[in-house]
C-alpha cells in the first residue's frame, strides 16, 4: 500500500508561489524606497558639547566640529545615514592619538575624514542610532585602533569656546 497524502503539496505550492514571490518583491521595494532618496539628517541635530574619558571635549555647532582648548580651526561636517545608522562626516581627517590612561590629543590631516557613527549604548551593548532627534553619543576610531565614545553633555563643559563667541 502506498501513502497518498490528503493534501496536494505540489499543487498548493504552485498556487501560492506567485503570491509569496509578489509579497517578497513588494516588501523589498518598500524597504528600498523608504531609505533611498530620504533627506539626510540636519547638521543641527548633532549640535552640542561632547565629552569622553580625559580626552579633549568637542563642540559641534554651526561653524563645524571644534576641539575645546585647541587652536585647530573648526572643521565643517555633514550628517548622513545608511542602514548602519547616522554618521558624522568631517571634511578633514580628525585623528585622535589615544593614550592608555584615557587621555589624548587631536591632529587634523588635509584629507577626507573618517565618519563617526552615532550610537546608543544600553547596558554595555552598542546599537546604531537611527533617530536624528536623539543624537547623544558618537564613536570614533583612534590612531591606535581603539574606540572612543563621545557623549553629549552640558554645554558649560565647552565653555572656553562658547565664551569666545564660537
Amino acid at each position: 500500500m502506498t501513502y497518498q497524502p490528503s493534501i496536494d503539496v505540489e499543487g498548493s505550492l504552485q498556487r501560492w508561489a506567485p503570491g509569496i514571490m509578489l509579497c517578497a518583491a513588494g516588501l523589498l521595494a518598500a524597504y528600498s524606497f523608504s531609505t533611498e532618496g530620504a533627506k539626510p539628517p540636519r547638521n543641527s541635530s548633532a549640535f552640542g558639547c561632547y565629552i569622553s574619558n580625559n580626552r579633549p571635549p568637542i563642540l559641534i555647532g554651526k561653524r563645524g566640529l571644534q576641539i575645546v582648548g585647541s587652536s585647530l580651526k573648526p572643521i565643517p561636517f555633514s550628517l548622513d545615514w545608511n542602514d548602519e545608522g547616522i554618521f558624522l562626516w568631517p571634511e578633514k581627517r580628525l585623528v585622535l592619538t589615544d593614550d592608555p590612561q584615557g587621555g589624548g590629543a587631536f591632529t587634523v590631516r588635509d584629507e577626507a575624514g573618517y565618519a563617526f557613527n552615532f550610537v546608543n549604548i544600553l547596558n554595555g551593548s552598542v546599537y546604531p542610532d537611527v533617530d536624528a532627534t536623539e543624537l547623544e553619543t558618537f564613536q570614533m576610531i583612534t590612531a591606535n585602533d581603539r574606540r572612543a565614545a563621545y557623549t553629549k553633555t552640558d554645554p558649560v563643559r565647552c565653555n572656553p569656546i562658547l565664551t569666545n563667541g564660537s
